[in-house]
């Protein structure tokens, strides 16, 4: 069994080790800082790696860099696509990732095609407005007439309602099957095993034990623009938690974040370059409680055995968001 694993981010990377034999192959779109370490490490776990730049670049880009980005890029892929039995897609409105299906299918036919989780995608909208080309209905048709004849996409070209429902994405491997968002109900459900899970995390941040106080509390943020006109309503919550709280308070943001929350200001940063699962893995202590509202970090925290709280019912009465929480064990205030 021959598979490829299109991944963007340490949790796609997370899954896919736990997923993958050696003779694998991966493409990474560098979505977030990656080590040479890492890199170094997953080129001698996979059969062949193909890193490419990531899709949220510091300087916004132009519709004409954006287009010759895409061209660059499935160059590439058209160049490295090989012969599988299976290919995992996350991001399956991303073009590239189209394009990788259709260069897989002409390569075999019978190949299989699945969408691996991309945290609380799988489960619930994040609330993440659509921005640039597929912002609108006319857009999202002058997007699809430019991409589909310019790259030939044809029947691969397809943007569902949410991520994981393109047509041509027959199975989807999720950590929770059982709590899967009704858009993806249809697909044939695959469960990661915990024993899977753990091997990934085991191999991307085993490492030097990291020191927080026992008692604390480790505040997960989404990145900001989630909350869109809540923003002063969470920043109030925040100050009030940090407030009523005796222990250290610790704070992790969205690895993409550039905006700052002023409620945090006197509190511990973590580097939020480095993923929070990294230091839930290498911590001293399990006495420590992990806040938020919709972060892909609770359901982290919580699978690693993390006393874990989301804040969605101060938020906004999201049934979706706080079902989800609720089925698997965390803690809905």
């Amino acid at each position: 069994m021959k598979q490829l694993f299109v991944c963007h981010t340490q949790y796609n990377l997370i899954l896919a080790v736990g997923l993958a034999e050696s003779s694998d192959d991966l493409v990474l779109f560098r979505d977030f800082n990656l080590t040479d370490t890492l890199r170094t490490r997953l080129e001698s776990y996979f059969n062949n790696s193909l890193f490419l730049e990531g899709n949220y670049p510091k300087k916004e880009l132009s519709a004409k860099e954006k287009l010759k980005k895409i061209t660059r890029d499935n160059e590439k892929l058209k160049a490295y696509i090989g012969v599988y039995d299976r290919i995992f897609i996350v991001d399956d409105m991303c073009i590239q990732e189209m394009y990788v299906m259709k260069c897989a299918f002409q390569k075999n036919k019978a190949v299989e095609m699945a969408w691996l989780e991309d945290g609380t995608n799988a489960y619930f909208s994040n609330g993440v407005i659509s921005a640039g080309m597929g912002a609108t209905p006319v857009k999202r048709f002058i997007r699809r007439i430019t991409f589909t004849f310019r790259f030939g996409l044809r029947s691969f070209y397809d943007l569902a309602d949410c991520m994981g429902g393109h047509k041509k994405l027959t199975s989807a491997y999720v950590t929770f099957p059982m709590c899967i968002r009704t858009e993806l109900k249809s697909k044939n459900l695959v469960q990661i095993t915990d024993e899977q899970f753990h091997k990934g995390m085991e191999f991307m941040y085993a490492g030097e034990a990291v020191e927080f106080t026992s008692g604390s509390i480790l505040i997960a943020m989404d990145k900001l623009d989630v909350y869109g006109e809540l923003w002063d309503k969470v920043n109030q919550l925040i100050e009030k938690i940090i407030n009523a709280t005796s222990g250290e308070v610790y704070y992790k943001y969205h690895p993409r974040e550039t905006d700052d929350l002023p409620a945090l200001e006197n509190c511990i940063e973590l580097d939020r370059r480095v993923a929070l699962e990294s230091y839930l893995t290498n911590s001293n202590t399990k006495e420590i409680t992990v806040v938020g509202v919709k972060s892909t970090a609770l359901q982290t925290a919580k699978k690693m055995g993390y006393k874990t709280i989301s804040l969605i019912n101060q938020v906004e009465q999201n049934e979706a968001v706080i079902s989800f929480y609720k089925s698997i064990g965390v803690e809905c205030k």
